[in-house]
């Protein structure tokens, strides 16, 4: 007969590879929600400290599942990939901690800019692996658009704090803040252009045109390689 200590620990013990299961299972669906937590959350809170907090705590969860979704089973180095995320998240929370340095500023926007750059290129290794279109397949489409969007924003917003001139807002947006910068690259994406932010140097133009290419190239790359997989899939007919 095993000891009550040995009993409660062997169950958190398949508890805990439950929950590690049902993660791994569902980590596409899990980044989607923490990616549009990020983008859809700034616009609807107001400027508290408890809306600040809100928005780096989902931050967090995006930067902890993104690295959840680009190591898969078997990937060397966990350890250092998951270390970098907790210096990411600790650097990241210096600035509503009310530590602000120009320098530290810049290296955090290009860690940023790193990180997700890195977590698109394992999503595009894991969309180009797939043998056929399935649920996961297409929430990986869904997310690396997403994650690019946050990308060309971070970028936009590297761009202004190098050089203020970069680009131009209207005068509603007393200081461009994230989701500005988010807002005008998705908008550069979808090449839709309202003309509210503008560049104001060769740099943004250059960024945003950029941009746009980068957005409708992975539209129609990304149409033309689903359709190749749906057309793959089991049971489909081929001549």
């Amino acid at each position: 007969m095993e000891e009550p200590g040995k009993v409660s620990f062997k169950h958190h013990k398949i508890l805990a590879h439950h929950i590690r299961r049902q993660i791994k299972k569902r980590r596409f669906v899990l980044l989607l929600i923490a990616s549009l937590l990020v983008l859809f959350i700034p616009g609807f809170l107001n400027d508290s400290a408890f809306s600040e907090l809100f928005f780096f705590l989902c931050l967090s969860f995006l930067f902890v599942q993104s690295m959840i979704v680009a190591t898969q089973s078997g990937t060397k180095n966990k350890f250092f990939r998951y270390l970098t995320v907790v210096l990411l998240i600790v650097v990241t929370w210096l600035e509503p901690a009310g530590i602000s340095i120009h320098l530290l500023k810049e290296l955090r926007l290009v860690a940023m800019i790193l990180f997700f750059g890195f977590v698109i290129f394992s999503l595009a290794k894991y969309l180009a692996g797939a043998a056929f279109v399935r649920a996961n397949v297409l929430l990986a489409a869904v997310n690396i658009y997403l994650l690019m969007g946050i990308v060309g924003g971070y970028l936009a917003q590297l761009f202004f704090v190098i050089d203020a001139n970069t680009f131009h807002f209207p005068a509603y947006i007393n200081q461009p803040d994230f989701t500005d910068f988010v807002y005008y690259s998705f908008i550069s994406m979808a090449t839709v252009g309202f003309g509210d932010i503008v560049p104001g140097n060769s740099q943004g133009q250059t960024l945003s045109y950029l941009i746009a290419i980068s957005g409708q190239l992975y539209v129609a790359i990304i149409i033309a390689i689903i359709v190749g997989k749906f057309a793959n899939r089991p049971g489909s007919d081929q001549k």
